[in-house]
């Protein structure tokens, strides 16, 4: 949460104000109109919900993006173990053919 966000919820929460003191300043997000001064305040809470969604979002995306790379790693390096146990097999039975025809 934004520290705007923050000093909103806290002056909010830290007295519970009357009607008179929550009309007018409603009336002025609204410029004059109380109806779109709730509304203002709701889109605001609404972007920050958005903005919650978003991040968290892109969070897993990464998180999926790491834990992928870590497996196509895991499989490389496995692939390049396979492959030098192969290659280490047929150097030696290569070697034992060239020792028995010398």
């Amino acid at each position: 949460m934004s520290s705007v966000g923050k000093q909103i919820e806290d002056l909010l929460s830290a007295k519970k104000p009357s009607a008179p003191d929550m009309t007018n300043p409603l009336k002025e997000i609204g410029d004059g109109n109380m109806h779109k001064g709730i509304s203002e305040v709701f889109k605001y809470g609404k972007g920050t919900i958005n903005g919650i969604f978003i991040c968290s979002g892109a969070i897993g995306v990464l998180y999926a993006g790491y834990k992928g790379f870590q497996f196509i790693r895991k499989k490389l390096k496995e692939h390049k173990e396979r492959g030098e146990k192969i290659l280490k097999a047929f150097n030696e039975e290569t070697n034992e053919i060239k020792n028995e025809t010398e």
